[in-house]
């Protein structure tokens, strides 16, 4: 299996109210890019697994597992959100799907 395309996880930080300024502070994204092979998610699994096939799912391989916190992960510049996890001793699976803005 190869590992050619790249996902980049997306963790938000700070933000929220500052009291000195009076001013809220604006959201800063802390970006990793990570080498993975990435998949469609058929209709008949998604049907099986979500009970839903309309959504845009992708399955995403990695060789070692992402352990840090991430809230979202870019695919060819298309926003994705968490939708099932698999880890093993050295390899993960995720299941991600299409966030619509």
């Amino acid at each position: 299996m190869r590992y050619l395309d790249q996902v980049t996880f997306v963790r938000l930080t700070g933000g929220g109210y500052d009291p000195e300024t009076g001013m809220n502070k604006p959201q800063t994204e802390i970006k990793t890019s990570i080498d993975a092979n990435v998949t469609d998610l058929g209709t008949d699994r998604a049907q099986a697994l979500f009970g839903d096939y309309t959504k845009q799912r992708k399955v995403i391989r990695l060789l070692h597992p992402y352990k840090d916190p991430w809230d979202y992960v870019y695919i060819d510049g298309v926003k994705y959100q968490f939708a099932s996890n698999t880890s093993l001793r050295q390899k993960q699976s995720l299941i991600v799907e299409e966030v619509k803005q």
